[in-house]
């Protein structure tokens, strides 16, 4: 058998004919031509970052090997590219003084930008930036930009994202104020919506069916393989039973998504207030998906703080007692990554904080299956057309602002050069990072922030 078999051929070696099957490829112009989704970005905004010396690809720039704090996002390999030698150069020039470390690193993560005072940002950060760029060619759409945060409790504090100077963007902690506002109408009634996606599924889930034995020893190879080649085309056209359907009906249903969802507490064990920190990391995922599937954003920044102590685990914290003598596990992310405390070189305090950063990478990792699984209606995946950048506050617990630990998954429509460790000798400002990132998303700001003047060498295709 050569090449790959046509939708046309599969269907008529089944017997299953395609008007039976009714299928209409995508939605269609006035000639005839399937209307290319929009291409989203997602800033993923990592907390602490990652521990040095565990994140970064093995190898060279093609041929490398995720890092072990990186191995869950194995599914998605080919889809990533690293940026090395990455420094927040905008804060080495800053000369108003931060109030804090944390504050350092987090005026500055999203916006490239000299501050205004010890704790605000004097820019609006890249997000907002590209929303009014969209917005200036005629991409608008009814929430210009979501921020959300998942965390064991709503932090109201500290925000990276920045409408304008000394202007701080807050960010939703509860899912029911995230669908509230997203979808205040909620989804349509189903009454209303086509129901012959959900027959066709019926016929090809009866012919897929007919090869619940392509295993069966008695076969030739040759014909099993053929016969695997029928079933793929078939699933892949059973992926595409919901083109040229109305994106308002991929608004879920507010009942199913926020069903059991528990009312916060401040009063609760730092075990309750870890099961939050899985509610929202969990329920946001699903939101953000539905939100871009949806077409009611198509920027979003997604605040993942780091995972409570007790599902890395870690005793004790909430300014209390701790293990290892100290706080809480922020304390001793900190003294874990300072080479000069004792707890550096403490095998199981180190293991405390790689599984907390783990706990991080699941969480993208989940977010990019979600958006790998869900198909456009061009029969493509959500995550085809969107951009998912890996940003933090600092690179990690020592407060550092130099080798940040960021990168980029997805090609953004074949925008992005994926598949790449792209490191290099000379030092780059992350203003330049934003900078490729918005020029993927089609926008050319013309610089970002304070040393956003260039772009990555090797990120754009």
């Amino acid at each position: 058998m050569s090449g790959t078999l046509g939708r046309r051929d599969v269907i008529r070696g089944l017997g299953v004919g395609a008007a039976a099957l009714g299928l209409g490829l995508g939605h269609t112009s006035a000639r005839g031509q399937a209307t290319r989704p929009p291409k989203r970005v997602i800033f993923f905004y990592g907390g602490s970052g990652s521990r040095p010396g565990l994140w970064e690809p093995q190898g060279g720039e093609t041929d490398w090997a995720l890092n072990d704090l990186h191995r869950p996002l194995a599914a998605h390999r080919d889809r990533l590219t690293y940026v090395g030698n990455l420094h927040m150069m905008s804060a080495e020039t800053d000369r108003v003084a931060p109030a804090n470390a944390h504050i350092d690193g987090g005026t500055h993560a999203m916006t490239a930008a000299h501050r205004v005072t010890a704790d605000r940002a004097g820019a609006p950060s890249i997000d907002q930036a590209i929303v009014r760029a969209m917005e200036a060619r005629g991409d608008v759409t009814a929430v210009p930009s979501l921020e959300v945060q998942a965390a064991d409790w709503p932090h109201a504090e500290g925000s990276p994202v920045y409408s304008g100077p000394n202007a701080p963007l807050p960010f939703l902690w509860d899912p029911r104020e995230v669908y509230a506002r997203l979808f205040p109408d909620g989804r349509p009634d189903p009454s209303s919506m086509d129901q012959r996606p959900e027959q066709r599924s019926r016929v090809l889930d009866f012919a897929l069916g007919r090869f619940g034995r392509l295993d069966d020893p008695r076969l030739a190879r040759e014909a099993r393989d053929k016969l695997g080649a029928h079933a793929d085309q078939l699933r892949s056209i059973q992926r595409r039973l919901s083109l040229g359907r109305d994106r308002a009906f991929n608004i879920p249903e507010r009942s199913t998504i926020l069903s059991g969802l528990p009312s916060f507490r401040w009063d609760t064990p730092p075990e309750t207030k870890a099961m939050y920190w899985q509610i929202t990391t969990e329920t946001h995922t699903e939101l953000v998906v539905s939100a871009l599937h949806a077409d009611v954003t198509r920027v979003v920044t997604f605040y993942c703080h780091d995972a409570p102590g007790p599902l890395c685990p870690y005793g004790g914290g909430y300014y209390r007692d701790g293990d290892f003598g100290t706080s809480d596990i922020h304390d001793l992310t900190h003294k874990v990554n300072d080479p000069r405390d004792r707890l550096a070189s403490d095998p199981n305090a180190r293991e405390v904080i790689r599984q907390q950063h783990l706990r991080t990478t699941e969480v993208l990792a989940r977010l990019l299956d979600r958006l790998a699984e869900t198909i456009e209606p061009d029969g493509s995946s959500l995550l085809d057309h969107t951009l998912v950048v890996f940003v933090s506050q600092i690179a990690d617990g020592s407060h550092s602002l130099r080798q940040l630990p960021w990168f980029v998954a997805g090609d953004c429509q074949g925008a992005i050069r994926t598949g790449r460790w792209l490191s290099s000798s000379a030092r780059r400002g992350h203003g330049a990072l934003y900078r490729t990132v918005a020029r993927a998303l089609d926008l050319d700001l013309g610089g970002f922030g304070a040393d956003g003047t260039g772009l990555i060498d090797g990120l754009l295709a």
